[in-house]
């Protein structure tokens, strides 16, 4: 190649490299990102893996919030054969402590999160136990403390997936809104919310990440993961056998007692129901 030409080609690229690269930049931030939990200055992040060898089953409960996943969590703690422990990954100090027999603080589970974990999988527990396991969600653990536990065959997983993103998304805003996160109270008022598009589609878009890794994930070892979602677990009692069947332990009674966490329509929650109603699609449950 001539000089002259070369030395063109060399001022092209000087020139183009600078929008290539914010180009890029700018694509990569509008790439929905999951909410992992962040590291923070004393936190020495967990690398526990379940051993293989334990005489119970080990599990996780993976899902977002205002998908009745506290619901699922209470039926698996009623069970006689579960210990389940519910968010002990949330930074919630007396739930921490409670659930471990105030072994644990905030601070000295960050300190040491694998002895955490290793308590909440290997600490004591009634003999009659034959599945331990927690819920947690992305914004709780670091991708590689997610990867840890879950990518052993042995460890079991639950994923509970909203099908209908905007009741939650409503839902999620009305919580915010109001602090009420309980259902009777929720039940109780006749709180509205107005919605905004754009909001929605950067909820939805965040959400459609999680659940597409943890698909990729799935197929791993598939065998090892039970996909439900919120619908299927208020609308039949098999999706609670499914799941006592998935964490091996005996079916117990799985009726459930009331309606899902929105009840009656839910334009009757939504101020500018006219204006977002177009977007109530129900996510495929086939996953």
């Amino acid at each position: 190649m001539p000089k002259a030409l070369s030395m063109a080609f060399l001022d092209m690229a000087v020139l183009i490299g600078p929008l290539l690269a914010r180009a890029s930049a700018k694509a990569a931030a509008a790439t929905p990102r999951i909410k992992w939990k962040h590291r923070i200055h004393g936190m020495n992040l967990s690398s526990y893996s379940p051993p293989a060898d334990l005489n119970y089953t080990c599990f996780v409960l993976l899902s977002t919030q205002r998908s009745a996943s506290s619901f699922l969590t209470g039926k698996l703690m009623s069970h006689p054969n579960i210990r389940m422990l519910g968010e002990v990954l949330d930074d919630n100090e007396p739930l921490v402590s409670s659930r471990l027999d105030d072994r644990w603080t905030l601070a000295s589970r960050d300190a040491d999160r694998t002895a955490f974990m290793r308590d909440v999988y290997e600490g004591p527990a009634p003999p009659t136990v034959r599945a331990r396991g927690i819920k947690a969600f992305s914004s709780q653990m670091t991708e590689d403390e997610l990867l840890a536990l879950t990518r052993p065959k042995h460890v079991l997983k639950i994923v509970l997936r909203r099908q209908d993103t905007l009741a939650q998304y409503a839902s999620q805003v009305r919580m915010s809104e109001t602090g009420h996160a309980g259902r009777q109270t929720m039940v109780s008022d006749e709180y509205r919310v107005t919605l905004d598009r754009a909001a929605y589609a950067e909820f939805v878009a965040e959400y459609e990440a999680w659940w597409a890794y943890l698909a990729a994930l799935s197929k791993e070892h598939p065998e090892s993961w039970l996909w439900i979602s919120t619908e299927q677990l208020f609308a039949s009692p098999y999706t609670m056998a499914s799941s006592y069947a998935h964490l091996k332990v005996p079916l117990i009674n799985t009726s459930i007692e009331y309606d899902p966490y929105i009840p009656g329509n839910l334009e009757d929650r939504i101020v500018n129901w006219d204006e977002i109603k177009d977007l109530q699609v129900l996510i495929d449950n086939s996953w």
